[in-house]
């Protein structure tokens, strides 16, 4: 509870402000905010409602790609806007004019206990398209796997920067093979498996083989 003692009077707006106390949880918060008459005892309720949004969630990869973060698995369902307007439903956001867009994004996450939260805006600075650093320069194919940690039954996604015949060979931490693809496309979905414990995924490029550790709980 809040009294008069913790607001702040803004009398050019003719307004009360309380700041909130930090830090405060992401998500919807509600409040009932009462009025009282100290000269006749009565009061007039009002509910209040407050919503945080999720900050540091929404990060860009290359000039064309935006990517919530769920290392830590929590996220089930999204859907992304760009200037209000609904535009994806995954995780990962392509950007087909790269980041020469002046349009803020962010994203609604449903939460594995059904709650949704929204991030906070993300905006960025247009990157000079130049002779020397064009934007949209990839020259090395970078390969993304997130999150490394998921729940039994949940997947992982696979990111390239190049579209390259890729490899990948699913296997247990003996070395045993789960499954194997091949895929050449921007973004895709590998399935885990129902049982906890340590996997690795191995990914091989023309020009590079890598190997990712994830962990299934």
């Amino acid at each position: 509870m809040i009294s008069a003692a913790d607001l702040t009077v803004n009398e050019a707006k003719d307004t009360l402000v309380y700041t909130l106390p930090t830090p405060l949880e992401a998500g919807v918060h509600t409040a009932t905010v009462e009025v009282r008459d100290t000269l006749d005892c009565s009061f007039t309720a009002t509910p209040l409602k407050v919503e945080v949004a999720m900050d540091g969630q929404i990060y860009s990869k290359w000039t064309d790609v935006l990517l919530v973060d769920n290392n830590d698995g929590q996220f089930r369902a999204y859907e992304w806007y760009e200037d209000g307007t609904v535009v994806g439903n995954d995780q990962v956001l392509y950007l087909p004019n790269g980041n020469v867009s002046t349009a803020s994004y962010y994203c609604l996450i449903t939460l594995a206990d059904g709650r949704q939260i929204y991030t906070c805006d993300y905006a960025f600075d247009a990157i000079p398209r130049s002779a020397d650093h064009p934007a949209d320069d990839r020259s090395a194919n970078e390969i993304i796997v997130r999150p490394n940690r998921v729940p039994m039954g949940g997947s992982v996604s696979v990111m390239q920067s190049l579209q390259e015949n890729l490899r990948l060979v699913l296997m247990s931490a003996t070395g045993q093979r789960i499954a194997e693809y091949a895929q050449t496309e921007s973004s895709w979905i590998v399935d885990m498996p129902s049982v906890q414990g340590v996997y690795l995924l191995r990914i091989a490029s023309p020009a590079d083989v890598q190997t990712v550790k994830i962990v299934v709980y």
